[in-house]
């Protein structure tokens, strides 16, 4: 099985710098046109099966993808939606940066701070977890398999899998459509 991790395609949020997490603004014309280069160079990609997190900006792409792969099945699954910013959903990440009092070595405190009325990176473990156990259960797919997700899922999945420290995993910068390719998972 080989499995590629996809960052969604750029939203209107993203290009102001908002935080999102469950809630979410409309794809950007940015990444309309982005979309539509992945899905060109993704053309002759044989794709057996799409999950994709519950939510637009993910759904997008799944729904464009699908279109010019048929054969593909869409899964759509709750456990890959991006952790709930709360009360900062909705604002600029530049504004709490320069708020915050992150250390720029305070990773653990970045994995396990939680905004009010939100998740943590921590919380939100567990049922990536239970997705990628779910997934394992089927290692012996011959079977191409993308996951569009968003980027804190992304972390997440790298620093479960051991492909990354913590340190690393909290500090990637992930871009639109940005594509990571994951080994094979044991159970």
């Amino acid at each position: 099985m080989r499995i590629f991790l996809i960052r969604h395609p750029e939203t209107t949020w993203n290009e102001k710098g908002l935080f999102q997490g469950s809630k979410e603004g409309k794809i950007s014309r940015a990444g309309k046109i982005e979309t539509k280069k992945f899905v060109f160079d993704n053309r002759n990609t044989k794709i057996d099966l799409i999950y994709c997190a519950n939510n637009r900006r993910c759904g997008y792409l799944a729904k464009i993808l699908s279109k010019f792969h048929p054969e593909a099945k869409i899964k759509i699954d709750n456990r890959l939606n991006e952790r709930s910013f709360g009360n900062l959903e909705g604002l600029p990440e530049r504004v709490f940066a320069v708020n915050t009092r992150f250390k720029p070595n305070a990773f653990v405190k970045r994995y396990k701070w939680r905004p009010k009325g939100g998740e943590s990176l921590e919380q939100v473990a567990p049922r990536v977890k239970s997705f990628l156990n779910d997934l394992a259960v089927y290692e012996k797919w011959n079977k191409i398999v993308f996951i569009i997700t968003s980027g804190g899922i992304i972390k997440l999945i790298l620093y479960i899998l051991k492909l990354k420290d913590l340190k690393d995993a909290v500090s990637i910068k992930t871009k639109s459509l940005e594509v990571f390719q994951i080994p094979l998972i044991k159970n």
